[in-house]
């Protein structure tokens, strides 16, 4: 008999890049309450790279930033990196989300984005959302991630979306 799925809240591993150490306890704390089974740390890019050399998390949690660290930054190099886990799903952590920071995450490759603290029930989302709804990849001269576009993106392709639009403009 087949091993069961995991639950779709639960990664079996993840990384958490988190240089304020009672943060990052929480974070993990949290992960393993929700049953993931193995949990990387790291405080800073250096060390989440060296990780990644070794290990593909299921799922990388990521302060988006605090003094010595840019989670944007971080995640772009990571998306057009060759390492196994350049597609895995990222999670972007903030107390302090703006339009312009979630703009910001969003446009660097990260699947979603959490405002801290958060609570089991909305980690368990946000994890849901990144590994439970598949988007395509994009890969392009200045993106490279999962699609942008996460909810109702339907309405045609590019060419007939193009085609109605210039039909209404006649």
């Amino acid at each position: 008999m087949a091993p069961a799925r995991p639950a779709p809240y639960s990664p079996r591993s993840a990384l958490v890049i988190e240089p304020i150490p009672a943060q990052h306890s929480v974070v993990v704390a949290t992960l393993k309450g929700l049953g993931v089974a193995e949990v990387f740390s790291a405080a800073n890019e250096a060390a989440a790279m060296r990780i990644l050399t070794d290990q593909a998390p299921a799922a990388i949690f990521a302060e988006f930033s605090s003094p010595g660290w840019h989670a944007p930054t971080f995640v772009a190099k990571l998306r057009r990196s060759t390492l196994p886990a350049h597609r895995n799903p990222v999670i972007m952590m903030s107390g302090a989300w703006t339009a312009k920071t979630i703009l910001e995450a969003r446009d660097c490759g990260a699947h979603e984005c959490i405002r801290k603290p958060f609570s089991i029930a909305d980690l368990s989302r946000r994890i849901r959302a990144a590994m439970d709804t598949p988007r395509d990849w994009i890969a392009a001269e200045r993106y490279v991630g999962p699609d942008r576009r996460r909810f109702n993106s339907g309405g045609g392709e590019g060419l007939e979306r193009r085609a109605r639009a210039a039909a209404k403009q006649s």
